[in-house]
């Protein structure tokens, strides 16, 4: 067993105690595996940059070989020819500063329905669920840079299950919580009981006459025939696309959108109800168990002999939500490669789909159509999780702190007029909203150990022999609240960065909630604009209250312990028009 009990069901606090006694460098025996922590930021640095050559590779979880996912996923793969394509895809296709301010407009536009939804809530003085409303803006910003479309809209009853899928695999778990303590539950809203099976999900399309036409099913191992009749796959007779007729989308049924306004496809995809609560928290949920995956037992990962029997079913859940997820985006490939077939292998949008399909329909390409799956499947769950998570710790400790969040009022008052827009180029001019962020990222990193990674060699590390293969976990929940590095660091105290040239993008060990090294998280250019534009957007236009007359020192701070890490209650306040 090793020190497995010491852990309780929130490791990151227990291990961030243990090194307050044997210091910070420590080597632990969980089961059958020799995990070392750090809690340093001298020791981070020299695993995570001047070795990081040496520890960049991952410690697999059980859970994360669903589906080969760590064969493919450019999160957990080995570093290798396909993991350099893979990362130079998304630091020169999806995050650069040039691609992101190209869809700097429409980072706006959907900011601008974020507003929208929450004027509906202030006329009619309801409560927002804050954690919500953010994940599916940062939903529709990344799927608007993918596909050209959004997935999820406020108003929809099924965003909510969407959601609950999409949380799934960063839920994954590579610490084993036993539930001595009889502290864990079942969910209603498990997805053990899913009966739907994605691969009998029909299609309905229309032609241009527009007669309907049954398409086969779909999944990554069967193709769509758009033209049934002459030739799989020839699409000469089929002149346009118009829109598709749509059955059952007020009950069981959740509608993609369409990737351009007259030339669509839009795929139907019934999401199964996993809880008993409205059909509004339900897509939530989903994506938040992604998240919650890491906090579940799963004794595999510590005791292997037990890998064949998955006594928890947890690589079974994973398998499951990894199958629904590469169900939707092979969909959303397949609609892509109809269009560019009829349209002569012309880009269809040249947004980032178009680009990895180049890519991959390349002679000798090491991209397959299984990366494509397994990067967006990276791309949407990490960015999504982590992004909507940091806003909500933001606005919750803004609600708890009230003076704190007079000075970024004030603050954006200062430097904007009433009523104009909030825009990315504004953010360098808010140096308090900033540290604001900086503060919530040190007391609420999103991954509380970063992503496991594991020595290729025995190698001494200060002083210490760490051997081949041992499991290494960057505590950077625990060195945000090392009082050798931070004054009062339980303290919400956004102004110990307004004299500091500290940040968080992998330069400074402090605070290094995103990784660093070759290993850091390639998402931190779009969550560093995302966080801020939000955040300045919602305090900008609107003040809030705390529901049912709460006062701000009685604020529930629970965390809920995951490979993300979550507040145990959502952040509902009610929006009052500034």
């Amino acid at each position: 067993m090793g020190s497995i009990l010491e852990l309780g069901n929130q490791p990151h606090q227990a291990l961030t105690e243990l090194s307050k006694i044997y210091g910070p460098i420590m080597s632990l025996k969980l089961g059958n595996t020799t995990a070392i922590v750090i809690s340093s930021p001298q020791v981070a640095e020299e695993v995570l940059q001047k070795h990081d050559h040496i520890f960049s590779s991952r410690t697999i979880p059980d859970t994360v070989r669903a589906l080969d996912h760590h064969m493919l996923s450019v999160a957990w793969m080995p570093p290798s020819a396909q993991w350099r394509t893979l990362r130079r895809v998304c630091a020169t296709k999806v995050f650069s500063s040039l691609k992101l301010d190209t869809t700097r407009a429409l980072r706006l536009r959907k900011v601008e329905e974020l507003l929208d939804y929450v004027k509906e809530n202030c006329k009619k003085g309801e409560p927002l669920d804050i954690g919500e409303a953010i994940f599916i803006t940062v939903l529709n910003f990344i799927s608007n840079s993918f596909f050209s479309m959004d997935l999820a809209h406020y108003t929809c009853d099924k965003s909510q299950e969407f959601k609950d899928i999409m949380s799934q695999p960063s839920q994954c778990a590579y610490l084993v919580i036993l539930d001595y303590e009889g502290q864990h539950s079942v969910s209603a809203s498990d997805l053990s009981n899913s009966k739907v099976d994605y691969q009998n999900t029909d299609k309905v399309f229309h032609k241009a006459n527009p007669t309907p036409i049954q398409l086969p099913q779909y999944g990554h191992k069967a193709s769509i025939d758009p033209c049934p009749g002459p030739a799989p796959g020839d699409v000469s007779l089929w002149s346009s696309l118009v829109k598709t007729s749509v059955q059952g989308l007020v009950t069981n049924s959740f509608c993609l959108g369409h990737s351009r306004p007259q030339s669509s496809l839009r795929f139907l995809i019934p999401l199964p109800r996993t809880s008993e609560d409205s059909p509004s928290n339900l897509l939530l949920e989903r994506i938040s168990y992604e998240s919650e995956e890491a906090g579940r037992p799963n004794v595999v990962d510590f005791f292997p002999i037990f890998r064949l029997l998955d006594p928890h079913h947890a690589r079974a859940r994973m398998n499951g939500y990894f199958e629904k997820l590469t169900a939707l985006f092979d969909a959303l490939i397949e609609e892509r490669l109809c269009i560019r077939g009829l349209e002569n292998g012309s880009k269809a949008c040249n947004d980032v789909l178009d680009f990895v399909l180049e890519l991959m329909l390349e002679d000798n390409s090491q991209v397959s159509r299984p990366h494509v799956l397994h990067l967006f499947l990276d791309l949407f769950v990490a960015g999504i999780d982590t992004t909507s998570s940091t806003i909500e710790w933001t606005m919750t400790e803004l609600m708890r702190n009230p003076e704190k969040l007079e000075k970024v009022k004030e603050e954006l008052q200062q430097i904007l007029t009433k009523g104009e827009q909030v825009e990315e180029s504004h953010i360098s001019k808010l140096p308090f909203l900033r540290a604001v962020v900086k503060e919530t990222l040190r007391l609420h990193p999103p991954v509380p150990f970063l992503l496991p990674h594991k020595s290729d060699v025995d190698v001494e590390l200060c002083g210490y022999m760490v051997p081949k293969s041992a499991q290494i976990m960057v505590n950077v929940w625990g060195m945000g609240r090392d009082s050798t590095i931070w004054e009062n660091p339980n303290e919400f105290m956004p102004e110990r960065f307004l004299d500091s040239e500290i940040d968080f993008k992998g330069k400074d060990f402090e605070l290094i909630p995103f990784g660093s090294g070759r290993r850091i998280c390639p998402g931190l250019p779009l969550a560093y604009r995302a966080v801020h534009i939000l955040l300045a957007s919602l305090l900008c236009a609107y003040d809030w209250k705390l529901v049912d007359g709460q006062k701000p020192e009685d604020m529930d701070m629970s965390e809920k312990f995951g490979l993300t890490l979550h507040k145990a209650q959502s952040l509902r306040v009610i929006p009052i028009q500034a």
